[in-house]
């Protein structure tokens, strides 16, 4: 039975991580041209940051649901890009595209104003709504919603928000495989 614990114990752990894993991540940026710029320098007045589809392991987006939380700035609209249509409103996005894209893709953009130059953050967060992180796949016969994973923003030294990313695919292992590793 002692061997047996550990096997256990990956078993549950390895069951915890794919139940947390993501097939669509999205990224909030300081760029139009680059997901992956979660930081600036804090300015008053005027600002933009973008949303983009930074990863997927499925074939492409339909649609997505959820809500931007921020603090420290004001957000003043949100546009879509690249052919989107948002059916939400500024902070509640329902958000719906043609052409089935895949990662780093810009959807869209917010507007904001800072106040006070200290900057704020960003967040991706479950829709108030009905409680929604959801990407739904480009399926035509059996659309799916699967869970997003989030990289938010922040321009005022905080750490900006962040969930586990895409999933990626692993060799396969056998039982015995397993086993041999706790002997």
């Amino acid at each position: 039975m002692r061997k047996m614990l550990p096997l256990l114990v990956l078993a549950s752990i390895l069951s915890v991580s794919v139940a947390r894993a993501a097939d669509y991540g999205w990224h909030i940026s300081a760029s139009s041209t680059d997901p992956f710029v979660n930081t600036s320098i804090p300015q008053s007045g005027l600002g933009t940051i973008y949303l983009w589809l930074s990863c997927t392991t499925i074939d492409g987006l339909a649609s997505v649901e959820f809500d931007l939380q921020s603090a420290g700035f004001i957000i003043t609209g949100f546009t879509p890009m690249n052919g989107a249509l948002n059916a939400g409103d500024n902070t509640h996005l329902l958000l719906a595209v043609g052409g089935c894209p895949r990662e780093n893709f810009l959807i869209g953009n917010w507007g904001f104003f800072d106040p006070t130059g200290l900057g704020g953050n960003a967040c991706l967060v479950n829709s108030a709504a009905n409680g929604w992180n959801v990407s739904v796949d480009c399926d035509t016969v059996n659309p799916t919603t699967h869970p997003n994973a989030v990289g938010g923003f922040a321009n005022d030294g905080s750490t900006q928000c962040a969930t586990d990313l895409c999933t990626v695919a692993v060799e396969s292992e056998t039982w015995g495989g397993i086993k041999t590793m706790f002997r």
